[in-house]
């Protein structure tokens, strides 16, 4: 089953009120991430087969506010098409492990269940200048990942989202489930 028809239907503009959710935005720039666009590539392929990612995790910049259950965005970043690749939520709390970058230092991780994987050179993305039209506070092309929205910024970007989903889900669903081009 394509990720994208297992999570269309989810409700992205659940009513915050009373809900302790927080949503956060982590970043990925596959030029100096340890997580490579290739290796992005065999996660998509693995979850259009229908595998789950286990032990997948990032970095959370701000992971004093983070918990489980919180919702993350990522955001490619860097060279290329720039805009959400993955949408999901953290199924743990933050944890401290090894620094990703080799740079020793104090790194918190969460890991994650990935709700909708996008493959930034085979669909349309929601963009980081959509985002940041959006959301002009946020520096969507730069800075720390794992940064948490306020709850107004957080539904926009939800609604966004929803509309985005919306508005092409017939265009990418073929092309953002797999790793392979589309044969035209």
């Amino acid at each position: 089953m394509a990720i994208i028809e297992m999570k269309i239907g989810i409700d992205f503009n659940k009513d915050r009120k009373g809900s302790s959710q927080k949503t956060f935005i982590l970043k990925w720039n596959p030029d100096i991430s340890s997580y490579t666009m290739k290796r992005f590539e065999d996660d998509l392929d693995d979850l259009a087969d229908g595998w789950e990612l286990e032990d997948f995790d990032w970095s959370v910049w701000e992971w004093e506010k983070a918990s489980k259950g919180d919702k993350f965005y990522m955001v490619r970043v860097g060279a290329g098409n720039t805009g959400v690749v993955m949408s999901g939520v953290f199924t743990s709390d933050p944890y401290l492990a090894e620094d990703w970058s080799g740079r020793d230092r104090k790194v918190y991780y969460m890991l994650m269940e990935i709700h909708t994987m996008i493959h930034p050179d085979r669909s349309p993305l929601l963009t980081t200048k959509e985002l940041a039209a959006l959301i002009p506070d946020m520096e969507w092309d730069k800075g720390h990942s794992g940064q948490m929205l306020d709850p107004a910024n957080a539904d926009k970007l939800d609604k966004a989202w929803e509309g985005y989903l919306s508005r092409n889900a017939d265009m990418f669903k073929p092309r953002a489930v797999s790793a392979k081009p589309i044969s035209e």
